[in-house]
């Protein structure tokens, strides 16, 4: 999974939580009729049904719900790891380290940058080099905090996945 856009991943969660909204306000309606609040001439089978019915929107309301939490959170995520991306990119620059963007890769590369230095200024290639080595983990760090957001969301809504279909297979 790439990095995603903060604002998309907000704008889904808040889609969910809209769909789970409209989830619990049919679940509300339904409850008195299967509750036996109906026609008298109603079936079992038909408050039977009615029951499933309600469970099945309950349940997905909640699954829903907990999706547009995962995403609300991811976003932030996301926006965090946006800044410390880029803060690390600022400080590598402000040391005069070559940073390039790799589109695949959830953090920026850093290099010596390209140039003559050694004999004449060994103390600065020391310092850069120390300094190389530092931001070097930090990236090595964002990179592996990333990864580990995005594979909890991606078992999160694996999880909720499982438990839809599992709602959905009830209603069959």
């Amino acid at each position: 999974m790439t990095s995603a856009d903060p604002a998309s991943l907000a704008d889904a969660a808040r889609i969910l939580r809209r769909l789970a909204d409209d989830f619990a306000e049919s679940t509300e309606a339904l409850r008195p009729a299967s509750r036996g609040a109906i026609r008298s001439g109603a079936s079992a089978g038909t408050r039977a049904d009615l029951r499933r019915i309600t469970a099945a929107c309950e349940a997905t309301a909640a699954a829903v719900r907990d999706g547009g939490a995962a995403l609300h959170h991811a976003a932030y995520a996301a926006a965090d790891h946006a800044h410390a991306r880029s803060a690390l990119a600022d400080d590598a620059r402000a040391v005069g380290l070559a940073v390039a963007d790799t589109p695949h890769e959830s953090t920026p590369r850093l290099t010596l940058a390209p140039g003559i230095a050694g004999i004449a200024d060994p103390d600065q290639v020391a310092a850069r080099a120390s300094v190389l080595v530092e931001l070097t983990e930090r990236r090595r760090s964002l990179a592996e905090e990333h990864r580990s957001q995005q594979a909890a969301l991606r078992d999160r809504l694996s999880e909720l996945t499982v438990t839809l279909a599992d709602v959905a297979r009830t209603l069959r």
